[in-house]
């Protein structure tokens, strides 16, 4: 028998989960069993739609129906009769339907993708170069005699926490495309820390080199837009149909961490930022900004003195009272 149609039931990512040919028109649509199509959708009607060869595309009536057939924004309610292309989405209850016509211009062939022979060394690289920014960290951080200790109990740490991230990610891939990409996710996993940590190290040298102490203070809001990236290229490893949605929502989540955290350090301190100083300093030859002679230093700072000496004084009236605390 002819093929004349072809009827998809698409899932959430806009793959074909079953494929129905039609051999002649119209063909009606609905739960009911004397449809051409049946759909086990409760959200559909008895007799939700009919749909009909028009000219080169396709003529939809709507059937006796509530929710109506939706295409994006707009919906057709019931009785309305409208031609419509082949080839394109619609809603019917919470089903995806697309028609396919045999004389409807096909995509281009995909090719398959290919394994890149680059992935080992790509995320054997991430993972090197984590370790020894991790390890050079440390070094700067440790006393003497120190570093080993530190370093293997920092090392152990890192790597159990960066597994099991990993892990629930391809569990995710799993479960959505059906794949267990373990190592797609531990090198987007290890590159995000690394970028993060590089780029908070590049902003306070930046800040040290220029004097522009709001450089180093952008440091936490500039690691967590890079956290957010990496959030971002996970959930598009496990779910790549939904792209843009997903970039918005890891946009929102790192601006209400962002947010929140600004928030509970002004109400702690009064300030948006921890940070008083510089407290990374790079050696001098570093130094781009001339340096301020000793006398305007000085100058400069001599609006402290008041402040300084009230804390002072603050903390004497106090002393007493805590050495009678001791005595009692």
């Amino acid at each position: 028998m002819e093929k004349v149609g072809l009827i998809e039931v698409l899932d959430r990512d806009g793959q074909v989960r079953q494929a129905l040919a039609v051999s002649a028109w119209p063909v009606r649509i609905g739960r009911a069993l004397n449809n051409d199509v049946v759909l086990d959708d409760p959200y559909v009607a008895a007799h939700h739609l009919t749909l009909d060869h028009a000219g080169p595309g396709l003529q939809l009536t709507v059937g006796e129906t509530r929710n109506g057939v939706r295409r994006g924004r707009e919906v057709w309610a019931a009785g309305v009769t409208v031609s419509r292309p082949a080839g394109e989405d619609w809603l019917v209850g919470r089903t995806r339907l697309r028609v396919r016509l045999p004389l409807q211009a096909l995509a281009p062939e995909l090719p398959v993708p290919e394994p890149s022979r680059w992935r080992p060394a790509l995320v054997l690289g991430a993972l090197g170069g984590l370790v020894g920014w991790l390890g050079w960290r440390q070094y700067l951080q440790s006393n003497p005699g120190e570093f080993l200790s530190g370093f293997a109990t920092m090392l152990i740490t890192v790597v159990v926490l960066m597994a099991l991230w990993s892990l629930m990610w391809a569990l995710g891939s799993k479960l959505f495309q059906h794949r267990f990409d373990y190592w797609t996710h531990v090198r987007i996993a290890s590159t995000g820390l690394l970028a993060s940590n590089l780029l908070s190290a590049v902003l306070a040298v930046l800040a040290f080199a220029t004097s522009w102490v709001l450089l180093s203070r952008l440091r936490p809001v500039a690691e967590a837009a890079v956290i957010a990236v990496a959030i971002h290229a996970h959930l598009c490893a496990v779910l790549p149909a939904r792209r843009r949605l997903l970039g918005w929502v890891a946009a929102l989540m790192a601006t209400a961490a962002v947010g929140t955290a600004a928030a509970l350090q002004y109400q702690r301190t009064g300030r948006l930022t921890d940070e008083l100083y510089l407290s990374t300093l790079p050696p001098p030859a570093l130094r781009l900004a001339p340096a301020a002679p000793t006398d305007d230093f000085l100058e400069s700072v001599r609006d402290l003195k008041p402040g300084l000496d009230r804390k002072a004084a603050e903390l004497d009236d106090a002393a007493p009272h805590d050495g009678a605390l001791a005595e009692d």
